[in-house]
């Protein structure tokens, strides 16, 4: 997979400049084998640049051969060189990549989230941040999970599929949670509405129950009572 061509033309750096802000979009420690997978460049080339991003400061080498940035200044100064639409074109390919090369334990959501929330996912990708959710609420990573619900909501909101409805009122309710009494209720409002509407089309009676409660709850604080006691 060469996603370097995807933007040659328009580029005026030099080979090494770039594969060092390509390198740079890594959110956490990565392999040589995985920028060889993604690049097309050999090995060779990489380790180059990687043990002279070492030299610099920039790099250091982490166990099994894994290399990691050490200055996420520096590191957020050289992805900057790239285009928004370059940065998005990697984040989804890195995403890509990951998805089928890691194997599927509890760090596998935490490792993708950080390019899933850069990319329009499609459910896939919405069922991953799904599950980071639920680990960052696991550890009181409530800041992290709601960044994750919230993508989930934009992203599927243009979507029309039994799994997506699903994926999107299971985001819905926990969006509620999050935000009741911190967010907008007028908003949170609306995320449950359209989650109701989901439900219904399939006849989900589960979380139609579990979303008239969010409804009457956010209604209350609302002080419309009387509503409130119609979704209770």
């Amino acid at each position: 997979m060469q996603i370097l061509k995807d933007s040659e033309d328009s580029s005026t750096l030099n080979d090494h400049h770039r594969l060092m802000a390509l390198i740079a979009l890594f959110e956490s420690s990565f392999s040589i084998d995985w920028v060889v997978e993604l690049t097309g460049k050999r090995a060779s080339q990489i380790l180059s640049v990687l043990e002279e991003g070492v030299r610099q400061g920039l790099l250091t080498r982490t166990e099994h051969g894994n290399y990691c940035f050490v200055n996420q200044k520096k590191q957020k100064e050289l992805s900057g060189h790239l285009t928004a639409e370059e940065i998005e074109k990697w984040h989804a390919r890195i995403a890509e990549f990951l998805l089928r090369e890691l194997p599927g334990n509890d760090l596998k959501p935490q490792i993708l989230t950080p390019y899933l929330l850069h990319i329009s996912n499609h459910e896939e990708g919405c069922r991953w941040l799904i599950r980071a959710g639920e680990l960052n609420l696991k550890t009181f990573r409530t800041g992290e999970a709601l960044h994750c619900y919230t993508k989930i909501l934009h992203d599927l909101s243009g979507l029309e599929s039994e799994e997506a409805d699903s994926l999107f009122t299971q985001a819905a309710i926990q969006y509620s949670k999050i935000s009741t009494a911190r967010h907008d209720s007028t908003s949170v409002l609306s995320v449950l509405q359209g989650a109701m509407d989901r439900a219904r089309k399939w006849n989900n009676t589960t979380c139609e129950a579990l979303l008239e409660m969010h409804l009457a709850k956010n209604e209350w604080l609302r002080s419309r009572y009387d509503s409130a006691m119609k979704h209770f």
